[in-house]
């Protein structure tokens, strides 16, 4: 092995170490801003639930029946910070996500299945109801 060989391959292992060492350096600012993340995933987390408590006030006007107002968006703001703090916290996340779109999204994405299953339910109990 010529020197060049012998310090190319030492450049390249410094280079590698610097690159581990910066990853490090990111986790570990990672985990000690854990809670400012969780903030900012909750912030968007609320700010869909004022959205959600909107369409539950629409469609209560709509259908006559304001008894399950509060529920569902409660449900929705738990299961939703919920599942992002466990992210959060498993490192699923990158680094670059945007936190409080994140918290949005995924808020978004439990309203999506919940109302998807309540209008499969809803059909099924018509369907059910109209054929006995």
């Amino acid at each position: 092995m010529s020197e060049d060989d012998k310090q190319v391959n030492l450049d390249e292992v410094r280079r590698l170490l610097k690159k581990s060492e910066i990853e490090n350096k990111r986790e570990e600012e990672r985990k000690n801003n854990i809670p400012d993340f969780l903030r900012q995933i909750k912030k968007g987390v609320l700010t869909f639930a004022i959205l959600h408590l909107l369409f539950e006030i629409c469609m209560s006007l709509v259908s006559n029946n304001f008894t399950s107002l509060w529920q569902s968006v409660f449900v929705n703001y738990f299961v939703s910070t919920w599942y992002a703090k466990e992210k959060l916290t498993k490192n699923k996340l990158s680094v670059n996500t945007h936190y409080f779109n994140y918290g949005v999204k995924v808020s978004f994405i439990v309203f999506l299945i919940r109302l998807v299953l309540g209008v499969i339910f809803s059909i099924l109990i018509n369907y059910r109801l109209n054929n006995l």
